[in-house]
């Protein structure tokens, strides 16, 4: 009994000082390996593992609990310690100790016939899973509960883990099943007359008509909520529901009827002083402005939302904002403040990802720091595990009095029967810390490629402004190309009568002079020549304008049937205007025509290989465009008889800013962004190159739907 009492000082040096643990302890103190002391214990647990910070002290607390309700063979001790442990263990996101112990406790309260906590432990394992978004392994547990719930005629457990399934439905895209299961809770709910939970199913079932876009279905649950959460005069989540329901009719484009409840939701939610829901609502303000064109006032709720969120760390809304910035003055053509708010969003995103590595890293460090010190306090554990036993009652009060080693050796002992569980702790951390690292790299990836295809995309609609200045001129200097042509034929004909009538011998002299004078046989032939020149350029520089279209065909998210064959030529046309002189170009079309792709990506990317290979030529050679039919796909094949590459530049064309150009004349970009466009295509590429011989590069394009 001095043993544990000495055990329950020692933990006390874990604990923060204030008066409810303070009481508790002394509880526990004076009711040693009982059933009160061990409840106390599990009461200890519980307030610790309120706070975050003390879920150390919860679990050891805990662990204890269990430890000590086992030795007088105390099953609801037991029960109640493991679920606590389970809990501590969920909140700090260990995963796999939080399944291990919700199964212990589930196991326990299954002997006492505890059928509510039972399901209360089945329900947790699915929140445990829900947390770490392990949404399948949820899902299993849920249903295993809802089935146990059921059986057993536990209605409230039943609804209440119906809900959290529907949760998972919506999560993971399968809205039929979350509304059939919503609307089959809100018959439950209304046979418990549980109208708090039965506006929480009404505001889900809105959740999903929204990411359905059925405004008006969702807009009818929200009303339905509200109407409920004012009969319950629960004014908080009546201001949470006005944001969301003027966020709602913003979507919708109902500016009017968004504006006024999200300042209904604002107002409220200042009584509360709430910046969640403050700052969401000024930011759904200024995003119904921005969409009304009142740009300026758009601006104004912004930065309101920012003044909201100064004394708080909500970097998740702080960075919708400073997106939301960035593009209200991209719109007013305020180029620069736009990039400074979008530098801002940049800064954040990346802080919110190395805050996340850092935080693995640091939980991988301080596991590894406390196993070292297990194993340097084991040898003291040792030692003076056996002293107490041998001691008289004296002499255990005077070392419970005056000898802290043996306080910390016993501690040690305690902290031994973690070690092995730590160890494999480690191993866990270590592998997630691999896993995040991955996926931090992976998200780079997808930004480089976000940031890329709005480049894309500015590039399309610069073109397109480009190719509609450029066709106006073009049109005008056609249809005049074509009057003078024809005035010119009718000049000519007179010019031809009065040749001949000179000819027949009406010789007029001021007429013979200036034949002489202006070479009349000359200028006859040379004006025609003149006029086929002005036509000529004039088709070339609408052919050019046609092909610059592809580029403006801003891809809509999905792939769509392209003509393969046509992007070829146009792009060729573009390309190959400047080097007629000196490059000749031959087509062998064998391959299918129609194939499923994203449109500007494709032009991109033949545009990108036919500059190279055209570039590659130095003087007088030819270029060779093949498609030939495959059954892995469409193989197209660009071949040149240009400079070629040698093996160590052919291993490095792909790689972004590598180029062999000289300083100016290239970017280095092309090769890599023709990789990531037939990366995107589900296709594939390869290139064969001989110095001095030239280069053929094979596209390899599946035919999709085509």
């Amino acid at each position: 009994m001095f043993t544990w009492l000495i055990i329950l000082a020692a933990y006390t040096s874990l604990c923060s000082q204030n008066p409810g643990v303070d009481s508790l302890r002394q509880i526990a103190v004076e009711h040693p390996a009982d059933t009160i002391g061990i409840n106390v214990l599990i009461r200890m647990a519980n307030k610790f593992a309120e706070d975050n910070s003390g879920l150390d002290s919860a679990i050891l607390f805990a662990r204890e609990a269990y430890e000590l309700a086992d030795q007088i063979d105390y099953a609801p001790g037991r029960a109640e310690a493991a679920y606590t442990e389970a809990y501590a263990h969920d909140l700090a996101g260990h995963l796999s100790l939080a399944l291990e112990y919700y199964e212990k406790a589930r196991q326990q309260y299954e002997t006492i016939d505890n059928v509510e906590q039972v399901a209360v432990c089945m329900n947790g394992k699915g929140v445990a899973c829900y947390f770490q978004g392990e949404y399948g392994k949820a899902l299993q547990y849920y249903l295993e509960c809802l089935d146990y719930a059921n059986a057993h005629n536990l209605k409230f457990q039943a609804a209440n883990t119906q809900l959290n399934i529907g949760v998972i439905y919506r999560l993971t895209d399968k809205y039929d099943e979350a509304i059939n299961i919503y609307q089959e809770n809100v018959r439950i709910r209304k046979d418990l007359m549980d109208s708090t939970n039965l506006a929480l199913v009404y505001n889900n079932l809105a959740v999903v008509y929204t990411y359905l876009k059925q405004f008006d279905r969702a807009i009818e649950y929200l009303d339905t909520s509200i109407t409920i959460y004012q009969q319950l005069q629960d004014s908080f989540k009546l201001g949470a529901l006005y944001v969301t329901l003027g966020d709602t009719y913003r979507s919708q484009g109902k500016s009017d009827l968004a504006m006024s409840n999200l300042k209904k939701g604002y107002d409220i939610m200042q009584k509360f002083n709430d910046n969640i829901h403050q700052s969401k609502a000024l930011l759904y303000m200024g995003q119904t402005q921005f969409q009304s064109d009142n740009f300026v006032q758009a601006e104004v709720f912004y930065k309101e939302a920012l003044k909201v969120l100064e004394e708080s760390e909500l970097d998740d809304i702080r960075l919708d904002i400073y997106k939301a910035l960035a593009s209200n003055n991209e719109a007013q053509g305020k180029y620069q403040p736009a990039y400074e708010y979008l530098s801002q969003y940049l800064l954040i995103f990346e802080k919110l990802q190395s805050e996340e590595k850092l935080r693995a890293t640091e939980e991988m460090q301080t596991k590894y720091e406390t196993a070292k010190k297990e194993q340097e306090l084991i040898s003291l554990a040792s030692e003076k595990a056996l002293i107490d036993i041998q001691l008289s009652a004296a002499q255990r009060r005077n070392l419970f009095l005056g000898t802290g080693l043996l306080i910390f050796g016993i501690l040690s002992f305690i902290i031994y029967r973690f070690y092995k569980k730590v160890q494999s702790q480690n191993q866990v951390i270590s592998e997630n810390l691999k896993e995040k690292e991955y996926l931090l790299e992976e998200l780079k990836k997808a930004q480089e490629q976000m940031v890329r295809s709005e480049k894309m995309a500015s590039i399309g609609q610069l073109t397109a402004g480009i190719a509609h200045e450029i066709n106006n001129p073009v049109n005008f200097i056609k249809n005049n190309a074509q009057a003078l042509q024809l005035d010119i034929q009718d000049l000519q004909r007179l010019t031809d009568a009065i040749i001949k009538n000179d000819i027949a011998g009406n010789k007029n002299e001021l007429i013979e002079k200036i034949k002489h004078e202006i070479d009349l046989e000359t200028i006859h032939g040379e004006v025609g020549a003149l006029v086929n020149g002005v036509q000529n350029g004039v088709d070339r520089i609408s052919t050019i304008v046609r092909s610059l279209r592809h580029l403006t065909y801003m891809d809509q998210g999905q792939r769509v049937v392209t003509s393969l064959h046509e992007a070829l030529d146009s792009a060729a046309e573009v390309i190959m205007t400047n080097y007629l002189d000196r490059i000749s170009l031959e087509k062998n079309y064998q391959a299918p025509d129609q194939i499923t792709a994203f449109p500007s990506q494709l032009h991109q990317l033949f545009l990108n290989l036919l500059n190279n290979a055209a570039q590659a030529i130095d003087e007088k050679g030819i270029i060779i465009i093949k498609t030939t039919d495959d059954p892995e796909g469409v193989k197209i094949q660009i071949s040149d008889n240009g400079v070629g590459m040698n093996e160590e530049t052919r291993t490095k064309i792909f790689d972004p800013f590598y180029t062999t150009k000289k300083i100016g004349e290239g970017t280095g970009l092309g090769l890599s962004i023709s990789h990531a466009i037939i990366q995107n295509h589900d296709g594939g590429i390869d290139v064969e190159s001989e110095v001095g011989k030239g280069t053929r590069i094979t596209v390899m394009l599946p035919k999709g739907e085509g």
